[in-house]
């Protein structure tokens, strides 16, 4: 692995530096590799400042080809306030702040940490996920479709370094076979792969991407047969012996729930568990189903071998039961890396296990109708606690007025806590202009929090961990179940 410096990515990592208003080395700057909008496109980047103090902000598109960067937005967002940028909208294209059908990742600079969330409807679904601070030479995901007729996956890197990188993709197929595929990356530009114009297999496979300076890995991937897709970051640094995926089940009722019929066209729900295992010996992988009902009843233990390569279950696999919806966290006596995939409705969600805990999350997404509550509009706000003692955590709503909601909620050693958003009376008695928010979740010892979002409306759903902030452990560090 190498790489070069040349003229012109002297020239770019100069006009970086020039074109960025917000400089010095207390600059935060988190990432999200995709990006792209057109006519039919809505993307936004809500934003949450949870200071006690006004933070200083910029957006920039960094493309793929042509001019590199676009600055997309700047201004101040004040203390305990949410924010944020309307990219493109379909229903005010000539608003679009960015070039149409130009591929780009977002990169956002601060004075202090932001909380930032993508937020792309595309494909009749949508992707929602964190920008990242984290930047590794290794990024794994463990689920991807090769099926031109039914589906598009996409992997994107971006470099945020001024040399050149040197960048491989690794599929591998659950047959052992695997494909590899150099791409060199400029500096501070996007670049991927779209999987429908590699020559390989139908089939499903996991991925591995390794660069030879640090950079940030997404995945995109959309059903376009039944509109239903969901975007992840990968897992920085490779897999990891331990991990946690907030929700997962196999319920076929979400039509029921939310009332969308598509004209009466339904498609079935399934849930997919996919490990990659990059080493060269089988990992012995201990599945813990965790309920969130009163009593904690105890997990529902499987133990799974995932040989080298790809391995994928599905919840009718496992045994598990139908119509209940379970946390998972993993242990394994190899590093593995995990995704789960839950396909309902009118669409999907989909993130690689978290490996991390921390004392303090943070989300720039947050949307509640008040009239949609619990039908159209779902969220749910999941948190774990991996110690062998209870907890308590503070949540913060901080909503695009300033104002700010907090509540306690107690969570029980080694057990899920699903704040129902939904259903909580005091987001519901916000006036209907101010549902928009953010949220931080605070916590004496290290937990996992994710958040998940549907919107009917809007064509479907996301999950997404938040930005990690305060003490930051390895899950394998501290669980003990």
């Amino acid at each position: 692995m190498f790489r070069t410096t040349d003229d012109r990515s002297n020239f770019e990592a100069l006009e970086s530096r020039l074109a960025l208003s917000i400089a010095g080395p207390e600059v935060f700057e988190s990432v999200f590799p995709e990006g792209f909008s057109s006519t039919r496109i809505n993307e936004y980047v809500p934003m949450t400042n949870t200071n006690d103090f006004a933070v200083s902000w910029e957006l920039i598109a960094r493309y793929e080809f042509g001019e590199r960067d676009q600055t997309l937005g700047t201004g101040t967002l004040a203390a305990n306030t949410r924010g944020g940028v309307t990219i493109s909208d379909v229903l005010r294209p000539q608003d679009m702040l960015v070039r149409p059908n130009v591929p780009y990742a977002l990169v956002l600079r601060a004075s202090a940490p932001l909380a930032a969330t993508l937020s792309h409807y595309d494909f009749g679904s949508s992707i929602g996920e964190t920008f990242t601070t984290q930047r590794n030479e290794e990024w794994t995901f463990g689920d991807g479709l090769k099926n031109n007729a039914v589906s598009r996956d996409y992997f994107l890197v971006y470099n945020p370094q001024a040399v050149t990188a040197m960048v491989t993709i690794t599929l591998f197929f659950e047959d052992g076979s695997r494909f590899n595929q150099d791409i060199f990356v400029s500096p501070f530009r996007r670049a991927g792969w779209s999987i429908a114009n590699l020559t390989v297999p139908d089939g499903v496979f996991s991925t591995r991407i390794l660069s030879d300076i640090p950079i940030v890995a997404s995945h995109s991937h959309y059903d376009i047969a039944q509109g239903r897709g969901y975007g992840e970051l990968g897992s920085p640094g490779g897999g990891r012996p331990a991990g946690v995926i907030s929700t997962i089940d196999n319920d076929d009722g979400f039509y029921e729930i939310n009332g969308d019929e598509r004209n009466g066209i339904r498609f079935d729900a399934q849930s997919y568990l996919s490990i990659l295992n990059t080493g060269s010996l089988a990992a012995s992988v201990t599945l813990n189903f965790i309920l969130d009902e009163a009593g904690d009843p105890p997990p529902i233990v499987r133990t799974i071998n995932a040989e080298p390569g790809r391995t994928t279950f599905t919840v009718d696999n496992l045994d598990l039961p139908i119509g209940d919806e379970f946390g998972v966290v993993y242990e394994s006596d190899r590093s593995v890396t995990i995704t789960g995939s839950v396909y309902q409705g009118r669409d999907a969600t989909g993130q690689t296990a978290v490996g991390v805990a921390a004392t303090e999350w943070s989300f720039g997404e947050g949307f509640m109708s008040r009239n949609r509550a619990g039908g159209q509009v779902i969220e749910d706000l999941y948190i774990f606690n991996p110690d062998n003692e209870s907890t308590t955590v503070t949540i913060e709503l901080v909503f695009n007025d300033g104002s700010v909601i907090t509540i306690n909620r107690g969570v029980d050693d080694r057990e899920f806590e699903d704040v129902e958003m939904h259903n909580l009376e005091e987001l519901l008695a916000r006036p209907a202009s101010m549902n928009w928010y953010g949220i931080r979740v605070t916590s004496p010892t290290p937990v996992v929090v994710t958040f998940e979002h549907w919107d009917g409306a809007l064509g479907g759903g996301f999950q997404t961990a938040g930005l990690a902030g305060g003490t930051i452990v390895l899950l394998a560090d501290v669980l003990d179940l």
